[in-house]
């Protein structure tokens, strides 16, 4: 029997324990929270409204500067910076359908199609089509006039 009443006070003061320390955490002064200093980025207010979601604006020193909302926030970029990316190789393929223009562009789910108006074009696309012009006119000034044959080694 003095076993019995020895374990089940010592059981009782081992559960009483953790329930101490709640209470003491209960009553400890909270801390005062500290202003995070905020990193994002907002538009000038003297920018102008492009298109929804995007702005252009000039800065003290005369630099352009473009503004886009994104997902993550508001960011900044150079319009001249666009440009030298998209002047690249975009990978694109182009064929004519009338007043119309077809693109192709690989993607990690397969190849995209799209057909857009010529007068429509803007960005890669138009860059593409530029590009799909010159080699087109390369390749009719490259090609032999009438039924001439080009040259044989034999």
């Amino acid at each position: 029997m003095k076993q019995t009443l020895v374990l089940f006070l010592i059981l009782g003061a081992v559960a009483a324990a953790p329930a101490q320390k709640v209470a003491d955490k209960k009553t400890a002064p909270a801390k005062k929270a500290v202003p995070q200093k905020s990193n994002a980025m907002t538009v000038p207010s003297d920018a102008v409204l492009v298109e929804p979601g995007r702005w252009k604006h000039t800065d003290a020193k005369g630099k352009i500067w473009m503004y886009r909302e994104s997902p993550f926030g508001i960011v900044r970029y150079e319009p001249e910076a666009v440009s030298v990316v998209a002047a690249a190789d975009t990978g694109m393929t182009v064929v004519e359908e009338g007043d119309s223009v077809r693109f192709t562009k690989p993607s990690p789910f397969g190849p995209r199609t799209w057909t857009r108006k010529k007068a429509e074009l803007e960005g890669d696309e138009l860059l593409t089509w530029n590009k799909f012009l010159e080699e087109k006119a390369a390749a009719a000034a490259a090609a032999p006039v009438g039924n001439a044959k080009p040259a044989s080694g034999k």
